[in-house]
């Protein structure tokens, strides 16, 4: 009987030290992200364009890992600014029509709008 209460208590053990370990380590991966975005957003205020562009990917690739819809729309509708802002409004265009499929899943109507101005923009 008191094998079976300690192996018993060693495996909740174990159980709370995985919950732990895998909810700190969400955690970090979620500031990351946040801290990505935050570079990103600073660099392209600073028109540091290709800085902006190279940390929005990773933001990208991150929000799109974690299922974060929103961030991973921004990400895609400020690539689509640099590419355009670059001269290649073909690929602004792929990237805003991606971000808008984000925007629309999440009901983000302020999204949505800002990215059919930016097209109507492109295609004029």
């Amino acid at each position: 009987m008191d094998t079976i209460i300690i192996l018993g208590s060693m495996v909740m053990v174990c159980v709370y030290m995985m919950t732990l370990y895998f909810y700190n380590k969400s955690k970090q991966i979620e500031k990351n992200r946040s801290d990505i975005m935050i570079k990103a957003v600073t660099a392209f205020h600073q028109h540091k364009l290709d800085r902006a562009y190279n940390y929005f990917q990773k933001a990208y690739k991150l929000s799109l890992k974690s299922s974060d819809l929103e961030n991973t729309a921004e990400s895609l509708y400020y690539m689509a600014l640099i590419l355009k802002s670059n001269g290649k409004p073909d690929s602004a265009m792929e990237f805003l029509n991606e971000s808008l499929h984000y925007y629309e899943k999440i009901g983000n109507e302020e999204g949505i709008e800002k990215i059919y101005s930016h097209i109507t923009e492109i295609k004029n």
